[in-house]
């Protein structure tokens, strides 16, 4: 998005309102956005508590910015800190544009809103490019990652649905790598499935930074993940994805690219706690999440194979 934007000329800077870079350098390079800036402000910057408004604001002055685009999707009744910061930017002269103005919930998925919601404020913006990650890609392996692990407890899978994915992957011929994110809980999940199976050809990504997770995720053959970061690099490298949407709507958070199959749960569409914006208002209080057993590993194996078809030669290896 940042790229096409770039592309038409509007602005001469970007500023991305956090404490860090949010990719490292060697990945950053890929973006073609020569005016992009990180502001050195808290990580949390992005929820506009009053209590930062005076560092935003200080910085917006400072680095003479007139637009800030808000690009968080929330509920306006969960994002009142920011619909007051609004509102005190606009007497200081300075636009708020945002998800919450109307029309912009019927957008599509959340990428597809960003895209609309600056088409309505004049940037003649093209269709960004989902690839961007494409010179990572390497000739495919033969092996499938399963990526097992999800910020919240509620958007991962159960262990015995992954440990019968796994098998009917293997049943295929497939190598599998199991990989997780830092969180121990996380890590400790991989472990279990490992273990659990036993199989040699089974094995555990050990644990690596981003930059070695991106160009893992690029040697792969497919992968299959949780509703996480790991399903849009892996698509950003044309990495074939299926991704399980089981707390959230795909029709949002989906990965983007024709070598994409997002699984989606019924449970968490029809279920009472599920928000307009495609996640669930327990996402961060915990629930028993019956909707994690909306989708089962023979329908993530059978996405699978349309996207990955089994090779001959591990066919026969297999026989």
């Amino acid at each position: 998005m940042l790229e096409a934007v770039d592309a038409v000329g509007v602005f001469d800077e970007y500023h991305v309102l956090c404490h860090q870079p949010f990719l490292p350098e060697t990945l950053l390079r890929h973006v073609r956005v020569p005016g992009l800036r990180v502001a050195q402000l808290p990580g949390l910057t992005r929820r506009f508590r009053p209590e930062d408004w005076d560092g935003i604001f200080a910085y917006l002055r400072e680095s003479g910015i007139g637009v800030v685009l808000n690009a968080r999707l929330e509920i306006a009744s969960l994002d009142t800190n920011y619909l007051s910061f609004r509102e005190v930017a606009a007497s200081r002269s300075i636009e708020c544009w945002d998800l919450h103005e109307d029309g912009m919930w019927e957008a599509g998925s959340i990428g597809q809103r960003i895209v609309a919601l600056l088409r309505r404020h004049g940037v003649a913006l093209p269709d960004p490019r989902c690839d961007w990650l494409t010179p990572l890609r390497r000739a495919p392996g033969t092996s499938i990652g399963c990526f097992v692990g999800a910020s919240r407890g509620v958007k991962r899978w159960p262990a015995q649905a992954w440990m019968d994915t796994v098998t009917r992957i293997r049943q295929r011929g497939w190598p599998v790598e199991v990989a997780a994110g830092p969180d121990r809980v996380e890590r400790k999940l991989a472990g279990t499935i490992v273990e659990a199976l036993g199989d040699p050809m089974v094995s555990l990504l050990p644990a690596v930074d981003l930059e070695g997770f991106v160009n893992w995720l690029a040697g792969l053959r497919g992968l299959v993940a949780g509703d996480t970061a790991a399903t849009h690099l892996a698509a950003a490298a044309v990495t074939p994805v299926v991704s399980l949407h089981l707390a959230t709507a795909s029709a949002v958070w989906r990965p983007l690219g024709d070598l994409t199959r997002p699984m989606q749960s019924p449970l968490a569409l029809r279920c009472r706690a599920m928000k307009r914006d495609g996640t669930c208002t327990r996402l961060y209080r915990g629930c028993p999440a019956p909707c994690r057993k909306g989708i089962t590993p023979d329908e993530v194996v059978q996405a699978l194979d349309e996207l990955c078809p089994v090779p001959l030669e591990l066919r026969h290896r297999k026989e």
